[in-house]
């Protein structure tokens, strides 16, 4: 289901922020991210729930990722997971697999770049700027 519209919403609300607070921090503009990834969700009854801790079983260790997918029985569907345009997000997202974050269905991005893992395997890039990539994403 595509839904450019929210693409373009969500590129107005990172401008708003860059131009009125100066800053593209990922703790800046996040809350635009998050509000990208409900107007996805919102139709397949989904919603992104922010800062619940997660227990990984396998690595034995409990995380936080920014967000989490839920679905109204509260079963986790998926995970997101900001990061500054400053980082090295290939380097950030090793960080956190090694931390024990979840690799089932989890969003890593930098507000440049989104990149989709899903069962331990990078599925696909996508940069913010493309429209149509990331709304396939």
């Amino acid at each position: 289901m595509s839904n450019l519209g929210s693409i373009h919403t969500y590129r107005s609300e990172v401008d708003r922020i860059i131009r009125f607070g100066g800053s593209t921090k990922e703790t800046s503009i996040r809350r635009a991210v998050f509000n990208l990834i409900n107007a996805y969700a919102r139709p397949r009854d989904l919603l992104l729930v922010e800062e619940l801790d997660y227990f990984n079983p396998r690595r034995h260790k409990r995380v936080t990722p920014d967000g989490t997918l839920k679905n109204i029985l509260r079963i986790d569907q998926g995970f997101w997971e900001s990061k500054d345009t400053h980082d090295d997000l290939t380097e950030e997202i090793a960080k956190k697999f090694d931390r024990g974050y979840p690799d089932s269905n989890i969003l890593f991005e930098d507000s440049q770049t989104a990149i989709l893992y899903q069962d331990g395997a990078r599925l696909l890039t996508a940069p913010f700027a493309q429209a149509e990539s990331l709304d396939e994403l």
